[in-house]
C-alpha cells in the first residue's frame, strides 16, 4: 500500500512538472518555493472553478490542474495560515486509502492552497441529508463507519490526533468510498496528551468531557469524536444532541449524560457508541479495536 501511494504521489509530481507557460513573476516565485519544499507549484497550473462550500478554515473549490485534471482546492487566508501548516504537515505524512491524498501546495501569493484528490459525492454529512441517505442499508452503514475506523487506526499508529472528526469531514468517492479530511486541527502526539490552546475552537458536540473541562486530547478523545460520528450516520447527518445548546451540552455531557439509541441502529452498535463514549479514556476502545469489533458485526450481517 506504501508502495502504491509513493508511485502515485511521484506520478503526480512528474504530471506537475509538465507546466504550461505562465506568468513570470509566479515561475521565479514557484522557483524560490521548490527549493524548500517538492509539493510546492506554481499558481498559474490551477484554475478554481466551482464552489462547494467552506471548511473550518477555508473554503473548498473544485478545480483543474493544468486545465485538465480535476481536483479539490482548499483555499487559506494568512489569518489562518497555522491551520494550513497543519493540514499541510499531517497530509505529507499520510498514505492510506481512507485519508484524503494530498497532490500539491501553493503557498506563494494569497489565498494559499491545498490541492487534494477530488471526492465526487463531497461530504459524508450533506451525502446523508440529500437524496440518497434514506436509501442507504444497514451493510451500508457499516461500510461507512468501518472505513472511517480504518482511516483512524492509520492515524492512531502514526500518533496523529485529528481533533475534528466527523460526518462534516469525512468525504465521499464512488461506490460509497469514504476518505477522512480537514486535518486543520491535527497533531501529532509527542506526550501522554495534547493540551488544548485556550484560543482553539473545538466542536464542542464532538468533543470528550475531558477536552471540555480540562483541555487535555488523547488518542482516545478521537475514538469519542468517532462514537459521536457513528450516531450521526445512523441518524442521517443529525446535529448531536438535538434541543440542547452547546453550553448544556458542555455541562451535561461530563456529568454522565450520553446520546440515545438512534431507532434504525443495532444494540450491537449502540453498545459499541457507548464503549467509545466511556468517561474513562483509558477505558474506550483503541482503533485497532474498533475495526476487529465492527469487521465482527459486519460479518454477522452476511
Amino acid at each position: 500500500r506504501s508502495e502504491d501511494c509513493g508511485r502515485r504521489r511521484g506520478e503526480n509530481l512528474k504530471k506537475a512538472k509538465k507546466t504550461r507557460a505562465g506568468h513570470l513573476k509566479a515561475q521565479r516565485d514557484y522557483a524560490v518555493a521548490q527549493q524548500s519544499d517538492q509539493w510546492e507549484r506554481p499558481r498559474s497550473e490551477f484554475k478554481l472553478v466551482k464552489h462547494l462550500g467552506a471548511g473550518d478554515f477555508g473554503e473548498i473549490w473544485e478545480g483543474l490542474w493544468n486545465n485538465k485534471d480535476k481536483v479539490a482546492i482548499k483555499t487559506f487566508k494568512r489569518a489562518n495560515e497555522s491551520h494550513f501548516k497543519n493540514e499541510v504537515n499531517a497530509l505529507k505524512t499520510l498514505c492510506h486509502k481512507n485519508l484524503i491524498q494530498l497532490y500539491a501546495v501553493c503557498s506563494v501569493g494569497e489565498p494559499v492552497y491545498i490541492v487534494t484528490e477530488l471526492m465526487a459525492k463531497g461530504s459524508l454529512l450533506q451525502f446523508l441529508k440529500g437524496n440518497e441517505g434514506p436509501w442507504l442499508t444497514d451493510a451500508n452503514f457499516m461500510h461507512i463507519i468501518s472505513q472511517v475506523a480504518e482511516g483512524m487506526a492509520h492515524l492512531e499508529n502514526k500518533h496523529i490526533l485529528h481533533i475534528n472528526l466527523g460526518a462534516r469531514n469525512v468525504l465521499v468517492g464512488e461506490e460509497l468510498l469514504c476518505k477522512i479530511a480537514d486535518f486543520g486541527l491535527a497533531r501529532i502526539l509527542k506526550n501522554d496528551f495534547y493540551l488544548i490552546e485556550k484560543d482553539t475552537s473545538v466542536p464542542i458536540r464532538w468533543t470528550a468531557p475531558e477536552v471540555l473541562t480540562d483541555d487535555r486530547y488523547t488518542a482516545k478523545s478521537d475514538v469519542w469524536s468517532f462514537g459521536i460520528f457513528m450516531y450521526e450516520v445512523f441518524m442521517l447527518g443529525r446535529t448531536p444532541y438535538p434541543g440542547m445548546s452547546n453550553q448544556e451540552v458542555k455541562d451535561k455531557v461530563p456529568s454522565g449524560y450520553r446520546l440515545p439509541k438512534p431507532d434504525d441502529c443495532s444494540p450491537d452498535i449502540y453498545m459499541l457508541m457507548l464503549e467509545c463514549w466511556q468517561e474513562e479514556p483509558n477505558r474506550r476502545p483503541s482503533f485497532f479495536d474498533l475495526v476487529e469489533k465492527l469487521t465482527a458485526i459486519q460479518r454477522s450481517l452476511q
